[in-house]
């Protein structure tokens, strides 16, 4: 099991960050991963893509984007 580097939580969803991975999940109930599903994302994916969940508030879209580029 990986160490968590840092986690964002909002509304029904988050994403954690571990080295250069996101992954990218909802809690139980939220429908987009069909309720308390996961994705995993790469920070250069993340760079060229974007995030693959809507709905991910700006500040936390900063913060990624500010430590992709200090990577």
């Amino acid at each position: 099991m990986r160490s968590m580097d840092r986690s964002w939580q909002w509304g029904n969803g988050g994403v954690d960050l571990s080295g250069t991975t996101l992954l990218w999940y909802e809690n139980l109930g939220a429908v987009s991963f069909a309720g308390g599903g996961a994705l995993e994302q790469s920070l250069d994916d993340f760079a060229l893509h974007g995030p693959p969940v809507d709905g991910v508030p700006a500040d936390v879209l900063a913060d990624l984007r500010g430590i992709r580029s200090s990577r």
